[in-house]
């Protein structure tokens, strides 16, 4: 019978789950294993994920989690970001 500390050499006992994504936001991410996005290494696809197709939970957690001048850089750069969603974000930001 194995102990628990026989599983300590696995890959997952590695994983900084508060680095993960939140189940419930796993719905904007379905063209990928959002189990296994690491939000601080892949900062700029969540965000510019969350702010096109994010509703106000979505949009808390970014809140929550990221800074104003994250929300900025992906504003600024995304190729991805809609203009309708860019000129909603930049309004909101800029107050």
């Amino acid at each position: 019978m194995k102990r628990c500390s026989d599983f300590s050499n696995r890959k997952f006992a590695n994983l900084n789950y508060d680095n993960m994504l939140p189940k419930y936001l796993h719905k904007y991410f379905w063209d990928t294993d959002a189990g296994k996005i690491d939000i601080k290494k892949y900062k700029f696809y969540v965000i510019e994920r969350l702010l096109e197709m994010g509703d106000d939970e979505a949009i808390r957690w970014l809140k929550k989690n990221f800074r104003k001048n994250e929300f900025n850089e992906v504003l600024q750069k995304s190729r991805r970001i809609s203009g309708r969603s860019g000129n909603y974000w930049n309004l909101i930001l800029s107050h």
